[in-house]
């Protein structure tokens, strides 16, 4: 399954979701679930992609959220969360719930805005990271976003 965390209005999502729903792939309420802390995305979100789940909370209870959900052994977590302008503690609170979810084999990405990549929050946020999943690497490198992004992965 895939946890995606702050999919805002959801235009990573439709492109998870489209994978996800190739046949075989067993029913999507079991295999995607999306943790939203912005209400009124949530009810976009719901409204947008009828079939897959969508929760108003903080990803720090991300492994809870999995667990009521019955979701699948998660194998891949994507995030958008802009963890550059996020709270030392915030970051922290995900960091330590993605060592509880996280299993071997299982992938974590998210991306950094070329223009914050060097902020000390997001290199503070990558530090971390690092000591609870191991080394990260730079995966892609979006030159036609707008900003510039850099894709990061972890994978256990």
């Amino acid at each position: 399954s895939i946890l995606e965390l702050g999919p805002g209005t959801g235009p990573v999502t439709a492109e998870i979701l489209k994978s996800l729903t190739r046949p075989g792939n067993g029913p999507l309420r079991r295999s995607y679930l999306g943790i939203e802390l912005e209400p009124d995305f949530v009810r976009v979100l719901r409204r947008r992609f009828p079939g897959a789940r969508f929760v108003t909370t903080s990803a720090e209870r991300a492994d809870v959220e999995c667990r009521k959900a019955r979701l699948a052994p998660v194998r891949a977590v994507i995030s958008s969360l802009p963890f550059a302008c996020l709270p030392a503690s915030v970051q922290d609170g995900v960091i330590r719930c993605l060592g509880r979810l996280v299993r071997r084999g299982c992938h974590f990405r998210t991306y950094q805005y070329v223009h914050a990549y060097l902020l000390p929050s997001a290199a503070r946020f990558r530090r971390k990271m690092d000591a609870c999943l191991g080394p990260h690497r730079l995966t892609a490198t979006i030159v036609g976003n707008v900003p510039p992004a850099f894709v990061l992965t972890w994978k256990r």
